[in-house]
């Protein structure tokens, strides 16, 4: 040989026919684990929440692409955000849809949505042969759970109906 690797142009694989199946059947689940913590402002005059300081660890095994994984931790926490604090189906007294556009039916915005700090543990799965495990369901589980606490945990509410909107918060602190 000349040197040169042996290959394909672009425009030569274009010409080529390509066929090709894989699938892949694991024998076991391998589940990951998370830990969220978050700490939440509430403004008792206004009923609004705003989620500070977040924190994640997780263990997903053996992490490929730290920057999807990443992304994925901090998508669920803006999934969190948006099913804690504003989306929200409602309907009025006649039945007809009130929430039937973005600007009735909130969802997070890049402000809603706090900085989140990711901590990973390396516990290689013992039933995926790359030690790997899932990453993006801990995401939305955790967060859900963790901002839905702090908010209860302040203003010491043992039961609430989600999302906290400011109406609900402030119907919580004038409560306590």
């Amino acid at each position: 040989m000349d040197g040169q690797p042996a290959g394909l142009t672009l425009a030569e694989l274009a010409t080529e026919d390509l066929d090709v199946e894989v699938s892949y059947d694991a024998k076991q689940a391998s589940h990951p684990y998370a830990t969220h913590v978050c700490q939440v402002e509430i403004d008792r005059g206004s009923g609004a929440v705003r989620v500070g300081r977040y924190v994640i660890a997780e263990d997903c095994g053996v992490v490929i692409n730290p920057m999807i994984v990443n992304g994925q931790a901090v998508g669920g926490v803006a999934q969190g955000v948006g099913a804690t604090l504003l989306e929200e189906i409602s309907y009025g007294a006649d039945g007809q849809l009130l929430s039937g556009s973005f600007m009735d039916y909130l969802i997070p915005t890049a402000d809603d949505v706090p900085l989140v700090e990711v901590s990973h543990l390396h516990t290689p799965s013992t039933v995926h042969e790359l030690g790997t495990k899932g990453a993006g369901e801990g995401g939305i589980i955790g967060s859900t759970a963790a901002i839905t606490n702090a908010v209860a945990d302040a203003l010491s509410a043992s039961e609430a109906v989600l999302p906290f909107t400011p109406e609900r918060v402030l119907a919580l602190v004038e409560r306590r």
